[in-house]
């Protein structure tokens, strides 16, 4: 019985999870509109009316975000009237140019953005520790001193422990972010410990005390809190930093990448060891073993080349095909051990590194033999067992391959661009259904968006050289978008919540040009209907990057991007509205 009221819950939930992140991706379309508007007119406008604007427009969301009952779209709000403070702050300094270092800017940013945090809220905190973490580092630079000096040390080290106790405590989302900063500060220490060039003194044992110090009390929390991800991916960091740290001390010649290799070989199979022990029956363990795997490959491929020079392109070929029969093989023995790990890590890096370097080879001679070559090596991937992550690997290398030779080499039209991507993009999702395929369906929504990024910066540097006359997404090419689309929607009906949503969305924003918008909506339909948080969070960086991108696109000009961004936001919400009315009407009735 409490079963199945529970999967009724989670069920009933799926819709309104969907409805409440439309509704943001609506509002911050129409907030880029105000964006691109300001952006378009800004240079022609007084100091007096940028300030007024800026300052108005930071009020306008406060007073907005005190009416909001629903937390995370006052969230979303909130944060984005922090942000227009740091705006306001650089418009107030361009006008009375006070001559005041920009980390006073930084600084002030800092402490205004405190009292957003009356109520908790993910976004703010999240400003607030970047914007902080570089008032420090301006502070330390600006007068005169460098990144290894030792106050800047102590001073980084005793800021982003108050920050991960308070992460910690009241903000776990932001974990994920404080295990970047440390390993950062534990990096830094180690290269500023290695470049006192093996002194002893007070400076050289800060700098190596700095670099396990912040790192191993974040463990012991992480270990308290039972956050395994965090833990194994901290231990990680500053195990690479002791071993940036041990290559710069005794770093001789070449035939020291055997020696390195050997030592990180071991060194994070001992990582890997100790975060078994730590959470016995977990699986993160696999985190610096797969690290300590790749690094080590590196080397070794390193040193082969450097002592092989042309002949490392046919050793990479039969270092290629080994470490595929020795995958091969490992595949029939259990996963679970580290040892059968760590040999399955190290045969994937010794496989990229042989296969870099046989193509390399022939990448200076003939782009179109090195496409043929990867085709060949991916072909031969899909056929053996390897984690799909590999896969996903292959198959960009394919596509990057794919638009070096037809986009630059024989200067196809600009919508070809399109074209390949389309067809990259179909035949992923085929092999990823066919029979015995080793590629799960998470792994092509992973794919999706890296190959639109991809295509997004290509399109970016085709439009900007002067050379490139072609038209811009002619009319054809938004037909063969549309239906590529609704062909993805209707193969995925069963995964997606509220399937007529999503083709209305999708056949408008298509319409508006929007294509990638409307994949990028598909894909956070897909994730809440499956409870995919990695995925979900990957989908709403990609809208971000999506709205970065146009900002920047010289395609079209700002009030062309504004109108597009404003139907495309206002027709996001007026739906999901119509959808969730629509959606409450049997409740009603009932």
């Amino acid at each position: 019985m409490n079963i199945h009221l529970h999967s009724k819950d989670y069920s009933t939930n799926i819709p309104n999870r969907f409805y409440t992140q439309m509704t943001i991706v609506g509002m911050g379309l129409i907030l880029a509109t105000m964006v691109y508007l300001v952006a378009s007119n800004w240079f022609y406008w007084s100091h007096m009316t940028r300030m007024a604007l800026t300052i108005g427009l930071m009020a306008l969301l406060d007073v907005i975000s005190a009416f909001v009952k629903s937390d995370t779209p006052r969230q979303v709000l909130q944060t984005a009237s922090v942000t227009m403070i740091g705006l306001s702050l650089a418009v107030i300094g361009q006008a009375y140019q006070t001559g005041a270092d920009s980390f006073w800017l930084f600084v002030i940013w800092s402490l205004l953005a405190l009292p957003w945090l009356y109520r908790q809220n993910v976004g703010v905190f999240f400003i607030v520790i970047i914007v902080s973490q570089f008032a420090l580092y301006l502070y330390f630079t600006q007068n005169y001193f460098d990144a290894f000096d030792i106050g800047y040390l102590l001073a980084f080290n005793l800021l982003s422990l108050m920050q991960l106790v308070i992460t910690l405590k009241f903000y776990p989302s932001a974990r994920f972010l404080m295990v970047g900063i440390i390993s950062i500060l534990s990096l830094l220490s180690a290269l500023g410990a290695a470049d006192l060039h093996r002194q002893v003194n007070l400076n050289a044992v800060i700098s190596l005390i700095s670099i396990v110090a912040l790192p191993l009390f974040a463990v012991w929390q992480f270990k308290k809190h039972q956050e395994q991800a965090c833990l194994a991916l901290t231990l990680s960091g500053m195990g690479a930093s002791l071993l940036a740290w041990f290559i710069f001390m005794f770093f001789d010649n070449i035939h020291s990448y055997f020696v390195f290799g050997a030592l990180t070989f071991m060194w994070f199979a001992l990582l890997g060891i100790l975060v078994a022990r730590l959470f016995p029956g977990g699986r993160f363990h696999a985190l610096p073993v797969g690290i300590g795997a790749y690094l080590t490959g590196l080397l070794f491929s390193s040193a082969f080349l450097a002592f092989w020079g042309d002949v490392s392109s046919w050793m990479g070929l039969v270092c290629f095909v080994l470490s595929l029969i020795a995958i091969h093989t490992t595949s029939k023995h259990p996963t679970s051990s580290s040892k059968t790990l760590f040999i399955r890590h190290l045969c994937y890096a010794l496989m990229l590194c042989g296969q870099l370097s046989f193509l390399l080879r022939f990448s200076d001679d003939s782009i179109l033999i090195t496409l043929i070559a990867q085709a060949i090596f991916t072909s031969l991937v899909m056929l053996t067992r390897v984690h799909w992550f590999v896969i996903v690997g292959q198959w960009l290398g394919l596509y990057g391959l794919a638009c070096g030779y037809f986009v630059y080499e024989i200067n196809a039209p600009l919508w070809f661009l399109h074209a390949i991507s389309l067809t990259a993009m179909a035949l992923f999702i085929i092999a990823a259904h066919c029979k015995r395929s080793a590629i799960p369906i998470k792994a092509t929504w992973l794919y999706l968006p890296i190959i639109m990024m991809a295509t997004f910066i290509q399109e970016f540097w085709l439009i900007i050289d002067t050379s490139t006359s072609k038209a811009y997404r002619p009319v054809e090419v938004l037909i063969l978008q549309g239906a590529w689309l609704l062909a993805l929607l209707w193969g995925y009906r069963r995964q997606i919540p509220n399937l007529a949503l999503s083709v209305a969305l999708a056949i408008i924003l298509v319409g508006l040009g929007q294509f990638e918008m409307a994949i990028l909506v598909a894909g956070l339909a897909w994730s809440i209907k499956q409870d995919d948080k990695f995925i979900n969070g990957l989908y709403l960086f990609g809208m971000v990057a999506l709205l970065w991108y146009s900002y920047y696109s010289l395609s079209m000009t700002f009030l062309q991007k504004s109108s597009v961004m404003l139907t495309s936001g206002v027709a996001i919400i007026a739906i999901t509205a119509l959808a969730k009315h629509i959606n409450r009407l049997p409740k009603e009735l009932s």
